[in-house]
């Protein structure tokens, strides 16, 4: 199979991370902020810049999220419930 101009050949570092080549950052925009759909499709891993559109996701802070995972407590009357409400679809 022949590769295009832009194909480039790439090792993936020991965690699995790769680099995207800057001429092809550059020809699709990519930078920092982009964020990219990652799929194996067969054999091949198929990397997919998302539209603006996509890009209403929010980064929370890791003070953020403790203080979510802090108040994210269920109450033992409702874990009750819950357990009540389950034992019934079995």
């Amino acid at each position: 199979m022949a590769r295009s101009q832009t194909a480039r050949v790439v090792q993936p570092l020991a965690k699995g991370q790769i680099t995207i080549p800057v001429g092809i950052r550059r020809a699709l925009g990519i930078d920092e902020s982009t964020l990219l759909e990652i799929r194996l499709d067969g054999e091949q891993i198929v990397i997919t810049k998302l539209p603006q559109s996509t890009r209403e996701v929010r980064l929370y802070t890791d003070e953020e999220i403790r203080a979510f995972l802090a108040e994210d407590v269920i109450s033992p009357a409702d874990a009750a419930w819950v357990q009540q409400m389950l034992a019934g679809l079995r």
